[in-house]
């Protein structure tokens, strides 16, 4: 027995926003709050809510949406296979890309093992370089640009509407992640973290990352509907 997956595009995309607004707005609450003066009481509340920081509640947010882009393309992938579609193999490895990608926002691969493994190759102190971020954001901007390239040809077949929803979604999460993550670090460097400036930028950083997420979600969502013909 087939059983079939009836899914509404417009309300978890909009449900998902509500939550990213939500992060955002408690996230900007608490680094005011401990900007001005919150106390060692309050730590517990403000590190759970706070962007600039990692293993806590926004981070766990974005590692479900990142977890929930591989969920989708599985989904499409499924779709694809059922009606012999083509880049079947292209879908299940881009499945398996957004798994780990979540799986490394959780646990923050990219800012030990890749950061610690570069660091060694250059003979660089990852501890106390000024632009330690670089160790990892220059890899990753590597395999990003290797991954356009390979994904070219996949991208360019999909349906007009989907291929902008794909490529915007992609452009506002390696923003948020890469160029305005980094301004931000550059920016510490020289003025340091503790003011309003570093606080707006780190969170316009990961609220982007957010919004590209589900945007992307979005996107693979609207393919899906088109792909087995349901109302987006």
């Amino acid at each position: 027995m087939k059983i079939g997956l009836e899914l509404n595009p417009e309300k978890i995309i909009r449900r998902l926003f509500y939550v990213s607004l939500f992060f955002l707005a408690a996230s900007l609450a608490v680094s005011v709050w401990s900007f001005y003066g919150a106390g060692d009481d309050w730590w517990f509340l403000t590190h759970n809510f706070d962007f600039d920081e990692k293993n806590n509640l926004p981070h766990a947010f974005k590692s479900l949406l990142l977890a929930g882009c591989g969920a989708a393309i599985f989904l499409n992938a499924r779709a694809v296979a059922e009606s012999g579609g083509a880049f079947l193999k292209r879908w299940r490895v881009l499945g398996w890309i957004f798994l780990a990608l979540a799986v490394d926002e959780e646990v923050q691969i990219h800012q030990k093992t890749v950061s610690l493994l570069v660091a060694r190759i250059l003979g660089a102190d990852v501890d106390h370089a000024p632009d330690a971020k670089i160790f990892w954001i220059l890899p990753y901007l590597i395999f990003t640009a290797g991954f356009c390239v390979a994904y070219l040809g996949f991208w360019w077949k999909l349906p007009l509407r989907v291929r902008l929803r794909f490529a915007g979604a992609g452009i506002i999460y390696v923003g948020g992640a890469a160029v305005v993550e980094e301004i931000a670090h550059k920016y510490a460097n020289h003025f340091g973290d503790h003011n309003i400036p570093y606080l707006l930028m780190t969170n316009f950083s990961e609220f982007m990352q957010m919004i590209g997420s589900i945007l992307f979600i979005q996107a693979l969502l609207l393919f899906h509907s088109l792909r087995t013909k349901t109302p987006a």
